[in-house]
């Protein structure tokens, strides 16, 4: 008999405005969800948060893995609170770090957030937000080991690319002073197409998937009259098939046991790591 080692797990989810279902739902529906969204318009939101059946995404993935550090997107702060910040709450993540949003305060504030169930701070990064992108630091208190939640520009490449390039010298500046750091989260694009990415690569283990969108989402798009099935994969840069937007960045001194991809109600696939704590 071998012993089998030890690991932790470690999840990036996508939780879509926090734990809207996208079972049963058509592709105009899904644009519908944005507009809501966008607009601030609190009561659709809430209805379609309500109107799940199923699962919320990250009681899905706690579920099926059970990761000791979560990052969360697409996290909502309203009036009513945020499901995923009772939920994480409830399943015994006592510490929790939220990136600051870059615009007003209103009533859909759409955030990002770390959650772990082991002790640390809060980490200020001292990086200045961009346009629609969120992210946030915490800091390991056992093993100094820095966890960054990334939630990237969706619209504008510009601040993106300088969003995800600010974030990825910050981890390496990290790491060239003894420091282990864990980048992970909805980089609303695929860092391969990015010009640093031989730099991203040279530093850490790329773990990602064809995330987006999940299978369900992907038939309802196929169900489309031809010329608007082209057009919204056009748009949504799926037109070659899924893509890869969700991601766990790992320093290459720490070993990867197993990796996942996990399909939830959201209308992003999860990715979940599996590592050694000691090495974390």
């Amino acid at each position: 008999m071998t012993n089998q080692k030890h690991t932790i797990s470690i999840a990036t989810v996508n939780t879509f405005f926090d734990g809207i279902s996208t079972k049963n739902m058509s592709f105009a529906k899904w644009i519908w969800v944005h507009i809501y969204t966008f607009l601030r318009m609190r009561f659709k939101i809430r209805k379609a948060q309500i109107k799940r059946k199923d699962d919320h995404p990250i009681e899905q993935v706690i579920k099926y893995h059970n990761p000791t550090i979560i990052n969360a997107n697409e996290v909502i702060n309203a009036k009513w609170g945020s499901d995923s910040f009772k939920l994480l709450k409830n399943s015994g993540y006592e510490q929790m770090v939220v990136g600051a949003s870059p615009t007003p305060k209103n009533n859909l504030t759409r955030l990002n957030l770390v959650a772990c169930r082991a002790p640390g701070k809060r980490i200020k990064m001292g990086i200045e937000n961009e346009d629609g992108g969120r992210f946030c630091c915490f800091e390991l208190e056992r093993t100094g080991t820095q966890i960054i939640g990334v939630l990237a520009s969706p619209f504008y490449p510009t601040p993106r690319t300088k969003q995800i390039k600010s974030v990825i010298e910050y981890g390496i500046e990290q790491m060239n002073n003894g420091k282990r750091v864990v980048i992970m989260g909805d980089m609303n694009c695929e860092l391969e197409d990015l010009p640093f990415y031989d730099k991203i690569t040279e530093h850490f283990q790329v773990v990602t998937d064809g995330t987006f969108p999940n299978p369900e989402l992907m038939e309802a798009i196929n169900r489309v009259w031809q010329p608007f099935r082209w057009l919204g994969k056009y748009v949504l840069s799926i037109n070659k098939g899924y893509q890869k937007l969700d991601y766990i960045l790992i320093p290459k001194s720490v070993k990867i046991y197993d990796s996942h991809t996990v399909t939830t109600v959201s209308d992003h696939r999860s990715i979940v790591v599996e590592v050694d704590p000691d090495e974390l």
